[in-house]
């Protein structure tokens, strides 16, 4: 899409890549893709003055196989998150069962209905339920850097309980209590996206209340990856069924 918007005139957002580099190669799969890799660097090198080695090791340095842990992350900008390798489901994924868990995004959701109606929709169809800091929403390209490799297991939806993560009624209660102190806030202020200041600072007061942190699952991470959700923070053990 930011190749087409690009680098046809007819359509924006008109970001200033290196439309030559693409050959017109076809597209790849999972198991065949490296033929991309190269151009793909290369159309993004210009946008920056980086060079291939410098956009490869931008682009891997948040990946399976990153010399970094999952907390340890380097930040990343808007900017840098447009360049991530995408892949998309040619198909028909099967619902429900195609589905093994769902991520639900802070900022918005935390504290709200639309929260609780995510929570039952979990529940219904037996889904573990995930919150996830991610980024602040941002008006342009140009941006704060952030981290988005925050997580955390919602200890109250019934799936948890299937999980091998340790979910304890101190954690829950925590859960719900900080849930109650965002919701009356959320509801005596009219702004739906609160300042990014007091996003953080629930976030922060979640965290401490020892709940289950996660990092995605890789082929590094786990073996069993249709049963596993992801790995806990910092031990990296699997979170499975």
């Amino acid at each position: 899409g930011i190749y087409e918007g690009s680098c046809n005139n007819s359509y924006g957002p008109n970001l200033p890549i290196d439309c030559e580099a693409w050959k017109g190669d076809p597209i790849g799969t999972l198991e065949f893709s490296d033929h991309l890799f190269l151009e793909n660097l290369q159309i993004w090198g210009k946008e920056r003055n980086y060079t291939m080695v410098q956009e490869a090791e931008a682009l891997f340095s948040r990946s399976a196989i990153s010399k970094h842990s999952y907390l340890s992350l380097p930040n990343v900008t808007s900017k840098d998150v447009i360049r991530y390798y995408e892949s998309n489901i040619v198909g028909n994924p099967r619902f429900p069962e195609s589905i093994k868990f769902l991520i639900a995004y802070f900022p918005y959701l935390f504290g709200t209905q639309d929260g609780l109606n995510l929570q039952k929709l979990a529940d219904r169809y037996n889904w573990p339920l995930v919150w996830a800091l991610g980024t602040y929403p941002f008006k342009s390209h140009i941006s704060p850097t952030y981290g988005a490799n925050e997580r955390v297991l919602d200890p109250t939806t019934k799936a948890s309980s299937s999980l091998n993560a340790t979910i304890s009624k101190e954690m829950s209660a925590s859960f719900e209590e900080l849930w109650g102190k965002v919701a009356l806030v959320r509801k005596n202020t009219a702004d739906k996206l609160p300042p990014r200041t007091t996003i953080e600072a629930w976030w922060s007061e979640l965290i401490q209340t020892e709940q289950v942190r996660m990092g995605p699952a890789s082929p590094f991470s786990c073996r069993a990856l249709d049963e596993c959700i992801g790995t806990s923070l910092p031990s990296n053990d699997c979170i499975c069924r």
